[in-house]
This record gives C-alpha cells, sequence and structure tokens, in this order.
C-alpha cells in the first residue's frame, strides 16, 4: 500500500518532468521491483550445462585456492 503523502509527492514531481524523464523513473521503479522478486531454481535450469568442463574447472580451482583462505591482516 502506498503512502497517500508520498504519492502525491510524486505525482507533483513527475508532473514537471518531460516525457523521457518520465520513462526512466517508470524504468526505475520497476528496477527496484525486480530486485525484490526472488529468482526460482526453474528459472536457472535453462543455464544448466552452458558452461564448458574446462571453465568450471578453472573456477573450482580458483574458489578453492582463493576463497577458502582466511587473511587475518585483511581488516
Amino acid at each position: 500500500m502506498i503512502d497517500p503523502s508520498i504519492r502525491d509527492e510524486i505525482i507533483k514531481s513527475l508532473s514537471v518532468l518531460p516525457y523521457e524523464k518520465q520513462k526512466r523513473v517508470l524504468k526505475f521503479i520497476l528496477s527496484l521491483t525486480e530486485l525484490d522478486q526472488q529468482t526460482k531454481g526453474n528459472d536457472l535450469i535453462r543455464f544448466a550445462g552452458t558452461i564448458e568442463k574446462d571453465d568450471l574447472k578453472i573456477m573450482e580451482r580458483e574458489i578453492e585456492e582463493s576463497c577458502e583462505r582466511i587473511d587475518l591482516g585483511e581488516w
């Protein structure tokens, strides 16, 4: 539910913008709502098998060598 005072302020501000900037605002708002939606596993299945096996081995090696270490002096 949108707060009426916020809605009124948004509409007031939008009314002075040219059409192209209004479209940009809409695109921004839609991008915020997309960030709130979680990606479901079924949406990702289409990517299964798309990474080459050699690339997966490189990625695995890099993760093991770089990401699984603790650098006590880092912070």
